[in-house]
């Protein structure tokens, strides 16, 4: 199968985006555009990846305005995007209802396995967290843990707080300001 990819300079580092002709199937963040490359191409190890500029390629212009768009806090065009995620059935049940999570909200892991009628797989859900690979556009940084806190990013947990402070999130009525000894900052638009 032919691959698209195109790689662009954003607030997060550098970003590579992928389509596949079934919708974006990669998008990661990162330092090093070889890292990235590398991450790409084992994910897609025999497809054929074919690297896009944006003007030849209108899906790939209308992906990267829709990433810029959503680091400055405006999801609308990245979440209608078409996404081709490859997981388990239960890594794309969680990414999918991680979808419906509004811009500006967050959800807790033990919520997130609740509303999916699994309340025991908490760490199932975060384990699908990690294992995302279509970035913003499966939304997993509006997931935190129960007291309040962020938790974990595959992304790193700044890139998860400037997400989250772009979209105006708000911790959430009730949660616990540390856990485990750890001390956790304030509200979240402090922390995000």
């Amino acid at each position: 199968m032919d691959i698209s990819y195109h790689h662009t300079p954003t607030k997060l580092g550098i970003a590579v985006v992928a389509l596949s002709p079934f919708g974006v199937c990669f998008l990661q963040f990162g330092k090093s555009l070889t890292v990235l490359l590398h991450n790409m191409r084992e994910m897609f190890p025999t497809d054929n990846l074919v690297e896009v500029s944006k003007r030849e390629d209108p899906p790939i212009e209308r992906v990267v305005r829709a990433i810029h768009a959503a680091i400055e806090g405006d999801d609308s065009v990245a979440q209608a995007l078409p996404i081709a995620s490859i997981g388990t059935e239960f890594q794309r049940k969680v990414w999918n209802h991680l979808r419906s999570i509004p811009s500006g909200e967050v959800r807790s892991y033990s919520e997130v396995a609740r509303a999916l009628d699994v309340p025991l797989a908490t760490r199932a859900v975060a384990n699908a967290c990690g294992a995302n690979s279509i970035a913003l556009l499966i939304p997993c940084h509006r997931v935190i843990r129960s007291d309040g806190s962020l938790g974990g990013y595959r992304w790193g947990v700044q890139a998860k707080r400037n997400l989250l402070a772009a979209e105006g999130a708000k911790r959430p009525r009730g949660a616990n300001h540390s856990y485990q000894g750890n001390s956790v900052t304030g509200d979240m638009p402090e922390t995000t």
